[in-house]
């Protein structure tokens, strides 16, 4: 590779990088995330429904976790432009939208541990928390 051409490419990498820093407008990383956490939340409620062994969930139950903690950094500032279902409250109250995505986390965590334990009664009690505070960040920052 001539030099010119080690150049193009190191600038290429860094325009991917910049890219990739910058906020996206509609957020394609999040509007994929909601998808798969309604995904898993279906099939939870499937296997529960079904009287399934719990302990194999704990994966699943783990990344609602995992998604609630990510769910304020997928929304920074600027990125309410495009295609998205948040309000705008997303934005002008982080506040509030950082205190519920807090309360999907909690009972999701009670979620994978309830699974790792094998505690169906337990995987019963926080799923319905867990669903709850779905629904309540929903109604709060989600255009329906």
């Amino acid at each position: 590779m001539g030099r010119l051409g080690w150049i193009a490419g190191v600038f290429s990498l860094l325009a991917m990088a910049a890219a990739a820093e910058a906020p996206q407008g509609g957020g394609a990383e999040r509007r994929a995330g909601e998808h798969r956490a309604g995904e898993i939340m279906r099939d939870l409620r499937a296997d529960l429904l079904a009287g399934r062994d719990v302990r194999p969930l704990e994966g699943q139950a783990q990344q609602v976790a995992d998604w609630a903690a990510r769910l304020p950094a997928l929304f920074p500032p600027g990125s309410d432009t495009g295609e998205t279902n948040a309000l705008a409250n997303v934005w002008t109250d982080r506040p509030g939208f950082g205190q519920a995505a807090l309360a999907l986390g909690e009972p999701a965590r009670r979620l994978a541990a309830a699974a790792r334990a094998g505690d169906r009664g337990g995987f019963a009690d926080a799923y319905r928390a867990t669903a709850d505070a779905c629904g309540a960040c929903h109604r709060k920052f989600r255009r329906h």
